[in-house]
């Protein structure tokens, strides 16, 4: 086994513990979450072990694992958090109310003069 093989087989292994966890913990929690992590994780340490058996020459793992990593990190796409969704679905009534609201904070955000006498009173 060469050098890049076992390293990338010391990189798989552990991913693939906490991968599992993290999947398990999703699943009885219903946090989708530690789901997302878990995909990430288990992407990240099957493509690992693909990569880790091509080298060794254990081909037939290689072909097993590679579907399984492309699954995962599928998984892991799709489920991915997307910051511009929610305002994509508002509708325009909705997107004029957050427009003002952001004006209003905004104004009110600016900073206002120091307290100073006024010139002419003293």
């Amino acid at each position: 086994m060469t050098i890049l093989a076992s390293t990338l087989s010391a990189l798989a292994i552990p991913l693939l513990g906490l991968g599992v966890c993290a999947l398990a913990l999703g699943t009885l929690g219903h946090d989708p979450d530690p789901l997302h992590f878990g995909h990430g994780c288990l992407a990240v340490s099957l493509t690992a072990g693909a990569a880790s058996s091509a080298v060794a020459g254990d081909l037939r793992w290689a072909v097993l694992l590679t579907p399984s990593a492309a699954w995962y990190a599928w998984l892991w796409w799709r489920n991915r958090r997307r910051r511009d969704r929610a305002p994509r679905s508002y509708g325009q009534k909705s997107r004029d109310r957050l427009a003002a609201l952001i004006a209003r904070y905004r104004k009110a955000a600016r900073p206002r003069p120091l307290l100073r006498p006024v010139p002419g009173r003293a």
